[in-house]
């Protein structure tokens, strides 16, 4: 547990030493890719879209599949072209107009990153709910082993007819005996009574009442 507190330290430190050195240009370079991806994709889909409409790209035999009834589809390269061509002009304006409030979102994020170096205390005070929360947690563990442990299972017997449960039955057990059983009178599913009345009629059983308290 405390190498784990340690190794969760560590990484703080690191991925805050890594804000506050390489924050701007990261974000940069994501506005940049995501820009250029969306338009890269727009652009292999134009391109694929002309050559199966000039009948340069022709869909081979072997191409029986189900998503080659889409690949070699000229509707399929106009909707995703689209579609990118949307997401890249939506994401360039976005990121045009909003590109002072990122950089004053990206001078706050330096700062704080500054001042946590400054007090390192703060890297250590996620530690404090933790700590609470695993004793929270090793509380209630603790609860419910005590409930289980101090108290102890009762069975009752169920009777399942063809349509809904029966309240009583006349059972026939091996030896011509009868004996009549009634649902939810108390039973134990591993004595040798019980499972003479299962083998007896197979609509018995023994199952899970509630728990009772010994003490």
């Amino acid at each position: 547990m405390v190498v784990g507190f340690i190794i969760i330290i560590a990484v703080c430190f690191f991925f805050t030493f890594i804000a506050s050195v390489i924050l701007a240009p990261v974000i940069y370079i994501s506005m940049i890719g995501a820009i250029g991806s969306l338009g890269f994709a727009a652009y292999i889909c134009y391109t694929q879209y002309k050559a199966l409409k000039d009948g340069t790209l022709a869909r081979p035999m072997s191409a029986n599949s189900f998503l080659d009834e889409y690949r070699y589809q000229t509707d399929t390269y106009l909707v995703l072209g689209i579609i990118a061509s949307v997401l890249c002009t939506v994401l360039f304006f976005i990121c045009l107009f909003l590109l002072s409030r990122i950089r004053f979102a990206i001078a706050v994020i330096e700062e704080s990153t500054k001042a946590m170096f400054a007090i390192k205390s703060t890297f250590l005070f996620p530690l404090i709910p933790a700590l609470l929360q695993c004793i929270l947690f090793a509380y209630f563990a603790g609860i419910a082993l005590f409930l289980i442990t101090a108290s102890t299972p009762t069975y009752a017997v169920q009777i399942f007819g063809k349509n809904n449960q029966t309240l009583a039955m006349n059972v026939t057990l091996g030896n011509n005996e009868s004996t009549m059983v009634d649902a939810g009178q108390s039973c134990e599913p591993n004595s040798d009574s019980f499972k003479n009345l299962e083998k007896a009629s197979d609509i018995i059983n023994c199952g899970f009442s509630s728990y009772n308290s010994d003490k």
